[in-house]
């Protein structure tokens, strides 16, 4: 698998562990490369995006820093359709 392949795994696995009853679905933004997880969960949607940068920085250990920072509980805390941007640096709510 590629390195992309493997952090989307691990968060797609991330996600259905912490959202059992929600919805969770998968792209790739066509005009940045970017993986996007969309969670809907009571008819609520919230998004998880990785950029490509991170995606292909292989001194980023993602799926540590993602149970370290704790994204459920950043993603629990958006507003509807509310982004949050996983960064070399940490989480980063987009709106």
């Amino acid at each position: 698998m590629t390195r992309r392949e493997d952090i989307t795994q691990a968060v797609s696995t991330y996600l259905t562990d912490h959202f059992p009853h929600a919805d969770i679905a998968v792209k790739i933004d066509g005009l940045t490369a970017s993986t996007v997880f969309t969670i809907i969960e009571d008819g609520v949607a919230r998004h998880v995006e990785i950029p490509k940068r991170v995606l292909e920085d292989a001194g980023v250990s993602l799926p540590n820093a993602i149970r370290e920072q704790r994204l459920a509980e950043q993603i629990r805390g958006l507003p509807p359709n509310g982004i949050v941007r996983i960064g070399v640096d940490g989480l980063e709510k987009v709106s």
